[in-house]
C-alpha cells in the first residue's frame, strides 16, 4: 500500500515537493481535491502512471518517491510495481466514458473494452441498414 509521496522534484507547481513530517499516511482510498490550478491533474497523473505501469510523456523529466510498506517506488523502478492503483481523473473520462445516443436516451459505457464493443456493434448496425437499402429484396418474406 502507498503510505505517503516522500517528495516530487521537477513536476509543475511540485517543482521541489518534500514530504511534511506532520503529514498523515494515505489509506487505502484517497481523494484529491483542491482549488484550479493546484495540481491535482498532475499528481493523478503521477498515480496513473502507477496504475497502467507505463510513463506518461507529460512526466518526463520529473523524478518522485512513493513511501510503500515496502521498497519505496520511484521514477526509475515505477514499472515493475506491483500494487494496485486505480485513478479516477479528467484523462479517465476522456479515455473511457462514452455517452451515445441521438433520439433515445444516453447509454453510459465505462472502460476502453465497452466502448470499442460500441463501436463494433455501431459498424455491423450501418452495415445492416445499408444491405436493406441496397439489397431489398433480401429482405421480404420468404414465400412457401
Amino acid at each position: 500500500m502507498i503510505k505517503g509521496i516522500a517528495k516530487i522534484k521537477g513536476l509543475g507547481v511540485y517543482e521541489n515537493y518534500t514530504k511534511p513530517a506532520d503529514a498523515q499516511e494515505f489509506g487505502v482510498k484517497n481523494l484529491i481535491y483542491g482549488w484550479n490550478y493546484s495540481g491535482k491533474t498532475t499528481i493523478s497523473r503521477l498515480f496513473a502512471q502507477l496504475e497502467s505501469r507505463t510513463p506518461n510523456q507529460d512526466l518526463s523529466g520529473c523524478s518522485f518517491t512513493f513511501e510503500t510498506d515496502g521498497d519505496p517506488i520511484t521514477e526509475a523502478n515505477f514499472t515493475q510495481s506491483n500494487l494496485l492503483v486505480r485513478v479516477f481523473n479528467s484523462d479517465f473520462v476522456r479515455d473511457n466514458l462514452n455517452f451515445t445516443g441521438q433520439s433515445f436516451n444516453p447509454i453510459l459505457l465505462l472502460g476502453k473494452e465497452s466502448e470499442e464493443a460500441q463501436q463494433k456493434y455501431d459498424h455491423c448496425v450501418d452495415l445492416s441498414r445499408r444491405t436493406q437499402v441496397t439489397c431489398p429484396a433480401l429482405f421480404r418474406p420468404v414465400e412457401t
